[in-house]
């Protein structure tokens, strides 16, 4: 039995996400046992447990440094990446030893794993890692919820999405929502699950209604509660976005919601229009005749819904994913060797990584501070503490 030991900083989703997959992986293969340990609860006895250790969005020095101890000890390093966090768009904030860190853990790692191919293809060169592996998300199919035809009396559309995505929603669906409404008032409804804008929801015909950010597992469970029956999913066509992956397809198919995505990548990897889903140009005008087709043409959703549904069960299959995975880093099964790792140089590490995130709360202080005074970090703050809640259950 190989030991794989998962690190990270924060409980956020993609951690969520990961750590259902190992929970799957070690069920569909008893060579493998799977622990997950946050950075400031690390112990050098998880390190003499571990044969594989496979760190999580690892842009603190922190995590190089360990990996640097894992590798004196025979300990394999897996570098995952989800967002290419040395190039973040403008308005995020862009603390530069986080981007060093990064770099330095990189360095520190004999694989790059990502659910994207230019983080691994661009991480792999820059950093002269050998190995490289481009994974997909495994959909188990008890996770796959059958869509209710006959149960909504209105077309029931779903806007789901963090708070930092109201920037897109203003800009892609706000302006023409009066209009949606004057056109299909009557036979359709919006629900925001995370993403609260403000709108005079007494203004419209159509309902319009919130639901607060929820822990995943009531996330999921709400989604297939409500039986949407369209999704919105518009993105900024930039460097950093195409390197994200498309969760957003998962996430609709997965419950039977046919997804408007914007026509860019990481969406036109995977969506084929109007087969398994629909391709939206960038104007607001685009996005309104996108949706008011959608909701005229029943014969349309049911052909995308059912194209999706195949999808998610053949190509990203659980069994099919995790041989995959496995084959790419046999490493994950080998047997396991029994070693001492020595925790002093751990214990330092640890305090440094301490100071190291005193550091980032006054940065993100001061960005938040000159961008809209007290209110703004009143506002990062709640942003934080939001991220946080979607993944605790």
């Amino acid at each position: 039995m190989a030991n794989i030991l998962c690190i990270y900083e924060n409980k956020i989703a993609t951690v969520a996400s990961i750590e259902n997959y190992f929970a799957e992986l070690e069920k569909y293969d008893p060579r493998i046992s799977a622990r997950f340990v946050s950075v400031s609860k690390l112990t050098h006895s998880d390190l003499s447990w571990c044969d594989v250790l496979y760190m999580i969005r690892p842009n603190n020095a922190v995590f190089g440094r360990i990996g640097k101890i894992s590798r004196q000890y025979g300990i394999m390093v897996v570098f995952f990446l989800d967002d290419d966090l040395l190039h973040l768009p403008e308005g995020n904030v862009n603390i530069p030893w986080r981007k060093s860190g990064l770099a330095y853990s990189a360095c520190y790692s004999d694989i790059i794993v990502s659910s994207s191919p230019y983080i691994c293809r661009n991480y792999s060169k820059s950093f002269a890692v050998d190995r490289m592996v481009s994974m997909d998300t495994a959909v188990p199919p008890r996770d796959i919820r059958k869509h209710d035809d006959e149960k909504n009396e209105r077309i029931k559309i779903v806007y789901a999405a963090g708070l930092a995505h109201k920037s897109l929603f203003d800009r892609f669906i706000k302006p023409i929502l009066k209009q949606l409404d004057e056109k299909c008032g009557e036979k359709i409804s919006i629900t925001f699950m995370g993403v609260h804008p403000e709108l005079d929801v007494a203004n419209y015909n159509m309902p319009i209604n919130y639901i607060d950010s929820l822990p995943l597992n009531e996330y999921r469970a709400k989604i297939a509660e409500e039986n949407f029956d369209i999704g919105l999913a518009p993105l900024v066509a930039n460097e950093f976005t195409k390197c994200k992956y498309f969760n957003k397809f998962i996430e609709y198919a997965m419950f039977g919601v046919v997804g408007l995505y914007s026509d860019t990548e990481p969406y036109t990897f995977v969506i084929k229009d109007k087969e398994n889903g629909i391709l939206v140009q960038d104007e607001p005008g685009d996005w309104l005749e996108a949706i008011c087709n959608a909701v005229e043409d029943s014969g349309l959703i049911k052909k995308c819904r059912q194209n999706s549904y195949d999808l998610l069960t053949n190509r990203f299959a659980s069994d099919k994913i995790m041989d995959q995975f496995i084959a790419a880093i046999p490493e994950m099964v080998k047997v396991h060797e029994e070693k001492s790792v020595n925790g002093i140089q751990l214990s330092l590490y640890k305090a440094l990584y301490g100071i190291s995130r005193f550091g980032d709360w006054l940065y993100k202080s001061g960005f938040y501070f000159k961008r809209g005074g007290i209110k703004e970090v009143f506002n990062g703050v709640r942003r934080v503490i939001n991220t946080s809640r979607i993944v605790k259950s």
